[in-house]
């Protein structure tokens, strides 16, 4: 998937102990599937690309966190915050929050992170 994008992020954050993301991805759409069933699944996969997206094209919005605390550079992003953006119906109660940090600004399309 292409995003149009202001800015490149890596949402690995390896050096801080975070996974690999694909994985951790999947793994949450799983388990979101297994409690509430395929439509869920979709609706929250919708709402996680919509929140990457809004992250990929204003890295340092309003909803994002500065998270030096964790790691040089980090911020978060709870994806609540992007539950009305998504192309299927909202997500109740999104509980994930993305960490991330900025490894290019201004990059214009890149392949995205999902």
């Amino acid at each position: 998937m292409i995003l149009p994008a202001r800015a490149v992020i890596d949402p690995t954050c390896r050096d801080i102990g975070f996974r690999n993301r694909r994985t951790d991805i999947a793994a949450v759409l799983r388990r979101s599937e297994e409690l509430h069933g395929k439509p869920a699944r979709i609706r929250y996969r919708a709402c996680l690309t919509a929140a990457m997206r809004r992250v990929a094209n204003d890295p340092d919005g309003r909803s994002t966190v500065d998270r030096v605390e964790l790691g040089s550079g980090l911020r978060s992003f709870h994806i609540r915050h992007s539950r009305e953006e998504s192309r299927e119906a909202p997500v109740a109660k999104p509980v994930h929050v993305l960490f991330y940090r900025v490894i290019q600004s201004g990059a214009g399309n890149r392949p995205s992170a999902a």
